[in-house]
């Protein structure tokens, strides 16, 4: 009985909480208004990108698991149009074709908020393959420095 009621206090005292699996931030936005972001691994092995201001967190989009897991492989920030943009390379390993599926993504970030850039989501350029069943298909933009010196050259 006592054991018991030990336990039910101590639970009860101790905030339960489930593990975060952040996989990429917090990177801040705004040191004003204490803005961040961060990329968490979700249960179905899916990634998150939410946004962080104060105490509230808001989803801002989802990498879903198709024929790869997902992986974010560089986050960082640049203008794009005189806008401050967040840029995200997400790749997918798919094991059945041999090859990594890359895609960029940037998010602009304006007056607190963060939108899709379409511009940059919709360029082709941006979305690719390595590999591809040994075909020796190259992508061009894996890291960080080679999307900024493209997106400075279009954009």
């Amino acid at each position: 009985m006592i054991k018991s009621l030990i336990f039910i206090i101590l639970c009860m005292a101790l905030p339960c909480q489930a593990a975060t699996n952040v996989v990429q931030g917090p990177f801040s936005l705004d040191k004003a208004s204490n803005t961040t972001i961060s990329f968490i691994r979700e249960k179905d092995e899916s990634i998150s990108f939410v946004k962080h201001s104060g105490l509230k967190t808001r989803p801002i989009d989802n990498y879903q698991v198709y024929d790869g897991v997902p992986e974010i492989e560089t986050v960082f920030f640049t203008p794009i149009d005189d806008i401050k943009n967040v840029v995200v390379l997400v790749s997918w390993d798919e094991e059945n074709i041999n090859a990594k599926h890359y895609k960029t993504f940037a998010y602009k970030y304006y007056n607190g908020e963060i939108l899709v850039n379409e511009k940059v989501l919709n360029d082709k350029n941006l979305s690719g393959y390595d590999g591809y069943n040994s075909s020796g298909l190259i992508f061009n933009y894996k890291n960080a420095e080679s999307i900024k010196k493209y997106l400075k050259r279009m954009y």
